[in-house]
């Protein structure tokens, strides 16, 4: 059995490695910016917002951007920052934070989850046998945690 389970570990890891250059959305709300590429991010509720609002802010807590995303039914909802402030500038290459708020339908604020997508840079072995992967902006994360594939 213990043979059988090495292999299968293995041939999950070897499926692993192919995903290096994809982007997993994975919970977070730190965004690196390149300085060109737009971010894939994610909101995901777990109940209908009538109203929902991304902000996203720098290294200092100040508001560089927002975004109204509208109704949201339960579930993820996908979008970009195209690395724009408010006056439609692109900003420079860093570390950005964001947060969505949103309106349910009893008219109360809601939190909503935050998702980051970065490609996969590199794939090695966890401990407990699974694929742990490293992102391009500086994250690993155990490949049981994805959500969802954007690209």
């Amino acid at each position: 059995m213990t043979a059988m389970l090495n292999q299968m570990q293995s041939v999950d890891f070897m499926n692993q490695a192919s995903l290096i250059g994809h982007s997993p959305a994975v919970a977070g709300n730190t965004i690196s910016f390149d300085g060109v590429s737009p971010v894939i991010l994610g909101a995901n509720t777990a109940n209908p917002l009538s109203s929902a609002v991304a902000t996203i802010t720098n290294a200092s807590g100040n508001v560089i951007n927002s975004a109204s995303l509208g109704a949201l039914v339960a579930g993820m909802k996908n979008f970009a920052w195209d690395g724009t402030d408010a006056s439609g500038n692109v900003v420079t290459a860093g570390t950005y934070n964001i947060s969505i708020k949103g309106i349910n339908t009893a008219g109360a604020e809601e939190s909503v989850t935050a998702y980051v997508a970065s490609p996969v840079a590199a794939v090695s072995k966890g401990t407990n046998g699974g694929s742990l992967l490293t992102l391009q902006d500086g994250r690993q994360i155990n490949a049981s945690t994805i959500q969802q594939w954007v690209n």
